[in-house]
């Protein structure tokens, strides 16, 4: 049986051929091979290195465990690894002294801190006579770990869970289609990963259109579209007002998940240099197809303009205040050493009742549980490969639109007040497969069936639905806590100190913080739909 470390490896790269092994060019085929038949210790070596964070490696002081030789394991590997390691590199990865000798063999400097030893070294050759080595196969490894995992940057710890029998792909017919377009298409992604900082502001925007195929961490538009929200306000900031307007104009009327803050800005912008009446008109077209946070910006805006307001204030949750022990620290205020969500979780556990930090992703669980069957039917290009975790219209409008009838039967159960029973149910059948959207170890499948059966159905699916066609960015401004029905108590330092028997929603702030946008959107779109919303107010005492 080979070592775990050369299983986790080579299930990566299975996985990779799986998804996307038809774009491998026939020498890069031929290399995966060749990963795939490493056995013994060549096999720990690579995949030890493959694991590590440096690039290169001194080969006298190379070492791994569970590889007692690792000079010969190099030699076994043949070409894939390579031994032609840039001066430049070997300087930024040696130890102190291996600098500070080289130094001194070159007639340099060799006393000070390592940045100078570096910096002296930069740009010389011939300062160290051992061999270094780096991993040849690396850039094929990286872009294996992304077709395995499509994420931008894959943590292989995930392989060990899978390898551990905690998490298991769903099986499911494969439907026609293909995660990547083409190989031309993926070499255009890399060379956009590598370059992407550097494309001036038209150019970014025409990129982002383009990108549309990239499934999962993938997708670089977000990354794109905050680029370009922050190089606008450089621009405002520097009086460059026409490239502000230009790169927010182009944003707001990109395919970009950030269009409806380009908007927003651009409102505000317009307003600000005193073009009023551009603004204003500017709000209006901007006003249809916003994310409700986004709307309620908007609307802000236009009122200072003198535009529309909203047809009536948005609902405001019950306000408490919490005084905890806290203290300040670097990472901002802690409460007996914890984070307000945890801290407050304890607090209500010291006094009987339970919380389940919640934000967006407790209610994508949920919603991914009880659409868990209707995830994988077979929809035309929505699940072309197998080892998927769902399909790739997941948490956009098509994916109801694809799949109507199913979606109904589900909203028709949660409507019945029976989505507490098919939560546990889907639990039973679903716990453990790689499932989008789920975390399985935020609550308990129990805790999970009780928040269901103590919202109104009415209130679970005006939850719910945002999220089946948003996906997690329609979740954001979701309140921190879901506090689960029980015993009415009286919380030590809260004002009001009284806490109901029923489930409340709270969002925990606390000093300095503000109400955003998206969440004062859901504390609307909650209460209006009968769900006890508070807003907790958590100041630091004695710290």
């Amino acid at each position: 049986m080979e070592h775990p470390a050369v299983a986790d490896l080579q299930a990566r790269v299975r996985l990779a051929l799986a998804h996307a092994g038809g774009l491998l060019l026939p020498a890069e085929a031929a290399v995966a091979e060749r990963l795939l038949g490493l056995t013994g210790e060549p096999a720990l070596l690579l995949a030890r290195l493959a694991g590590r964070r440096a690039t290169a490696w001194r080969v006298p002081e190379l070492r791994a465990a569970g590889v007692e030789a690792p000079e010969a394991a190099l030699e076994a590997l043949g070409d894939l690894v390579d031994g032609g390691v840039p001066w430049d590199e070997r300087a930024r990865l040696a130890r102190v002294d291996v600098l500070a000798a080289g130094c001194q063999r070159l007639g340099l400097p060799h006393k000070g801190r390592r940045e100078a030893l570096v910096e002296r070294l930069l740009g010389a050759e011939g300062w160290d006579d051992a061999p270094w080595t780096r991993l040849g196969c690396a850039p094929l490894l990286l872009r294996l770990d992304r077709w395995a995992t499509f994420e931008l940057w894959p943590d292989p710890a995930k392989a060990v869970l899978e390898r551990l029998g905690v998490m298991r792909w769903a099986s499911y017919p494969t439907t026609a289609g293909a995660l990547v377009p083409d190989r031309a298409a993926w070499d255009r992604w890399e060379a956009l990963v590598e370059g992407w900082e550097a494309l001036d502001d038209a150019a970014a925007i025409a990129t982002i259109d383009e990108l549309a195929w990239p499934p999962g961490g993938l997708d670089l538009r977000g990354a794109l579209a905050a680029r370009l929200l922050d190089r606008a306000a450089q621009h405002a900031r520097g009086g460059d007002l026409a490239a502000a307007e230009a790169a927010l104009r182009g944003l707001a009327a990109a395919s970009s998940p950030e269009r409806g803050e380009a908007s927003v800005r651009l409102v505000r912008l317009l307003a600000g240099a005193g073009r009023t009446a551009e603004a204003a008109a500017e709000a209006r077209v901007a006003r249809g197809g916003l994310a409700p946070g986004e709307e309620r910006a908007l609307a802000r805006a236009a009122r200072r303009l003198g535009g529309w307001a909203p047809e009536e204030p948005g609902l405001a949750p019950r306000d408490r205040d919490l005084r905890l022990p806290g203290e300040r620290t670097p990472q901002g205020p802690r409460f007996g050493g914890l984070a307000v969500e945890p801290a407050v979780v304890r607090l209500l556990q010291e006094h009987g009742r339970s919380a389940v930090i919640s934000e967006g992703q407790l209610w994508r669980t949920i919603l991914a549980l009880l659409f868990a069957e209707v995830m994988f039917l077979p929809v035309e290009g929505q699940l072309p490969v197998p080892f998927l975790a769902g399909p790739l219209d997941w948490g956009t409008p098509r994916f109801a639109a694809q799949r109507a009838a199913a979606v109904a039967d589900v909203w028709a159960e949660v409507d019945a007040g029976r989505a507490g029973a098919a939560v546990r149910a889907a639990w039973e059948r679903w716990s453990g497969v790689r499932l989008r959207g789920a975390r399985w170890e935020l609550a308990t499948p129990e805790q999970l069936a009780v928040i269901c059966e103590a919202l109104p159905p009415a209130a679970l699916r005006a939850l719910l639905a945002p999220l089946l066609d948003g996906g997690s960015r329609a979740s954001r401004g979701l309140p921190d806590l879901v506090v689960l029905p029980g015993p009415a108590v009286k919380l030590p330092g809260a004002f009001p100190s009284a806490l109901g028997e029923g489930l409340t929603l709270v969002e925990l702030k606390t000093e300095n913080d503000v109400v955003r946008d998206e969440q004062a959107a859901w504390f609307d779109r909650l209460l209006r739909a009968g769900v006890a919303v508070e807003l907790w107010r958590v100041s630091g005492v004695g710290g």
